[in-house]
Protein backbone atom coordinates (compact mmCIF):
# COMPACT_ATOMS: atom_id res chain seq x y z
CA UNK A 1 0.00 0.00 0.00
CA UNK A 2 1.45 3.82 -0.89
CA UNK A 3 -0.66 5.36 1.11
CA UNK A 4 -0.83 3.39 4.68
CA UNK A 5 -3.63 6.27 5.91
CA UNK A 6 -5.90 5.04 2.96
CA UNK A 7 -7.35 2.14 5.34
CA UNK A 8 -7.51 3.86 8.64
CA UNK A 9 -11.73 3.46 8.70
CA UNK A 10 -10.88 -0.38 7.63
CA UNK A 11 -8.64 -1.15 10.01
CA UNK A 12 -10.62 0.67 13.08
CA UNK A 13 -13.58 -1.20 11.73
CA UNK A 14 -12.48 -4.75 11.92
CA UNK A 15 -9.78 -4.49 14.06
CA UNK A 16 -6.61 -7.32 14.22
CA UNK A 17 -8.48 -8.86 11.03
CA UNK A 18 -6.99 -6.00 8.80
CA UNK A 19 -3.59 -5.21 8.28
CA UNK A 20 -2.16 -2.15 6.57
CA UNK A 21 1.72 -2.78 5.37
CA UNK A 22 3.67 -0.53 3.16
CA UNK A 23 5.01 -2.20 -0.33
CA UNK A 24 6.85 -1.07 -3.53
CA UNK A 25 5.53 -2.94 -6.45
CA UNK A 26 8.42 -2.01 -8.68
CA UNK A 27 11.01 -3.43 -5.77
CA UNK A 28 11.45 -7.02 -5.58
CA UNK A 29 13.01 -6.92 -2.21
CA UNK A 30 9.73 -4.63 -0.68
CA UNK A 31 7.61 -7.52 -2.00
CA UNK A 32 9.74 -10.11 -0.04
CA UNK A 33 9.54 -8.21 2.86
CA UNK A 34 5.98 -7.72 2.44
CA UNK A 35 5.32 -11.52 2.63
CA UNK A 36 7.96 -11.74 5.90
CA UNK A 37 5.35 -9.66 7.16
CA UNK A 38 2.44 -11.39 6.80
CA UNK A 39 2.78 -15.22 7.13
CA UNK A 40 0.03 -15.86 8.55
CA UNK A 41 -2.53 -14.19 5.80
CA UNK A 42 -6.04 -15.72 4.07
CA UNK A 43 -6.45 -13.47 1.28
CA UNK A 44 -4.42 -11.24 -0.68
CA UNK A 45 -5.89 -8.48 -2.74
CA UNK A 46 -3.46 -6.96 -5.25
CA UNK A 47 -4.59 -3.93 -6.87
CA UNK A 48 -1.73 -1.97 -7.73
CA UNK A 49 -0.75 -0.54 -10.65
CA UNK A 50 0.81 2.52 -12.46
CA UNK A 51 -0.11 4.92 -15.38
CA UNK A 52 2.38 7.20 -16.72
CA UNK A 53 0.65 9.71 -18.60
CA UNK A 54 2.99 9.27 -21.59
CA UNK A 55 1.78 9.61 -25.61
CA UNK A 56 3.14 6.19 -27.41
CA UNK A 57 5.33 8.91 -29.62
CA UNK A 58 7.10 10.60 -26.75
CA UNK A 59 11.05 10.11 -26.94
CA UNK A 60 10.59 8.40 -23.11
CA UNK A 61 7.57 6.07 -23.92
CA UNK A 62 10.30 2.97 -23.39
CA UNK A 63 11.18 4.08 -20.59
CA UNK A 64 7.62 4.80 -19.13
CA UNK A 65 6.64 1.49 -20.66
CA UNK A 66 9.04 -0.37 -19.01
CA UNK A 67 8.15 0.99 -15.19
CA UNK A 68 4.50 0.20 -15.93
CA UNK A 69 5.29 -3.31 -16.76
CA UNK A 70 7.71 -3.82 -13.52
CA UNK A 71 4.85 -2.85 -11.48
CA UNK A 72 1.38 -4.04 -13.44
CA UNK A 73 3.15 -7.49 -15.05
CA UNK A 74 6.04 -8.62 -12.78
CA UNK A 75 4.97 -7.01 -9.30
CA UNK A 76 1.62 -9.24 -10.38
CA UNK A 77 4.08 -12.19 -10.89
CA UNK A 78 6.46 -11.65 -7.85
CA UNK A 79 3.15 -11.10 -5.29
CA UNK A 80 1.66 -14.92 -6.55
CA UNK A 81 5.44 -16.70 -6.07
CA UNK A 82 5.92 -15.46 -2.86
CA UNK A 83 2.18 -15.50 -1.50
CA UNK A 84 1.20 -18.86 -3.05
CA UNK A 85 2.93 -20.48 -1.05
CA UNK A 86 2.22 -18.95 2.39
CA UNK A 87 -1.23 -19.24 1.42
CA UNK A 88 -1.09 -22.66 0.80
CA UNK A 89 0.02 -23.35 3.80
CA UNK A 90 -2.35 -21.76 5.61
CA UNK A 91 -5.63 -23.54 4.13
CA UNK A 92 -8.21 -21.80 2.62
CA UNK A 93 -7.14 -19.05 0.45
CA UNK A 94 -7.54 -16.15 -1.76
CA UNK A 95 -5.61 -14.50 -3.95
CA UNK A 96 -7.12 -11.51 -6.20
CA UNK A 97 -4.87 -9.83 -8.88
CA UNK A 98 -7.78 -7.27 -9.49
CA UNK A 99 -7.00 -4.87 -12.23
CA UNK A 100 -9.02 -1.63 -13.30
CA UNK A 101 -6.81 -0.94 -16.26
CA UNK A 102 -10.01 -1.16 -18.71
CA UNK A 103 -12.34 1.10 -16.54
CA UNK A 104 -9.79 3.12 -16.05
CA UNK A 105 -8.02 3.35 -19.11
CA UNK A 106 -10.30 3.87 -21.67
CA UNK A 107 -11.21 7.15 -19.81
CA UNK A 108 -7.08 8.87 -20.87
CA UNK A 109 -6.65 7.53 -24.14
CA UNK A 110 -4.45 7.08 -26.17
CA UNK A 111 -2.20 8.43 -23.01
CA UNK A 112 -3.40 5.10 -21.27
CA UNK A 113 -2.86 2.69 -23.80
CA UNK A 114 0.32 1.30 -21.76
CA UNK A 115 -1.65 1.10 -18.78
CA UNK A 116 -4.51 -0.85 -20.73
CA UNK A 117 -1.89 -3.45 -21.81
CA UNK A 118 0.11 -3.96 -19.06
CA UNK A 119 -2.46 -4.11 -16.38
CA UNK A 120 -4.69 -6.73 -18.39
CA UNK A 121 -1.59 -9.41 -17.65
Amino acid sequence: MRNLDSTTALEQKYGKKVSTVFVDFSQPESIKELARQTQDVNIVVNNAGMLTMTNPLDVNVEASFRKELEVNVFGLLRMAQVFTPILEKNGDFHLFPDTMAKEFGEAYKPYAEKYIETDYF
